[in-house]
């Protein structure tokens, strides 16, 4: 723990000066996030990494363009007091364009942790021809 805070307070600082140290921890963290194994389709155990980058690719292409269950609308919570005037009430309910949601998104800090989907900003960013 003490040696990734301490990577992080000094990275740039130390990363210009190619110090041992700074070395030695970029290995470690190369080597944390390595995946040497994966199972796939078939309840196989595969560690070639480029099966593994297949099975990977092939996951996250299938979760592309499927659709998530919503729940149901709660009416006991929309009922509630305070309600919006009839301005914004209007305004909401006012058609979303597509180069509206490109500019909100692409509004968006390509460093921003990623959503529940796992998909960081960026992503779908370089993503956005297929997934926009």
């Amino acid at each position: 723990m003490f040696y990734s805070q301490k990577l992080k307070c000094n990275f740039f600082k130390d990363s210009d000066r190619e110090t041992s140290f700074f070395h030695a921890l970029m290995n470690q963290k190369h080597k944390k996030n390595f995946i040497p194994a994966i199972h796939c389709n078939d309840g196989s155990l595969t560690t070639s990494v480029r099966k593994v980058r297949e099975v990977f690719v092939n996951f996250f292409k299938q979760l592309l363009g499927t659709s998530r269950a919503t729940s149901p609308l709660d009416e006991s919570v929309v009922c509630c007091d305070p309600c919006l005037d009839p301005t914004l009430h209007t305004s909401l309910l006012a058609d979303v364009l597509n180069d509206d949601i490109k500019k909100a998104f692409f509004s968006i800090d390509d460093g921003k942790s990623p959503g529940l989907d796992g998909y960081s900003s960026l992503f779908l960013k370089n993503s956005w021809n297929m997934v926009g």
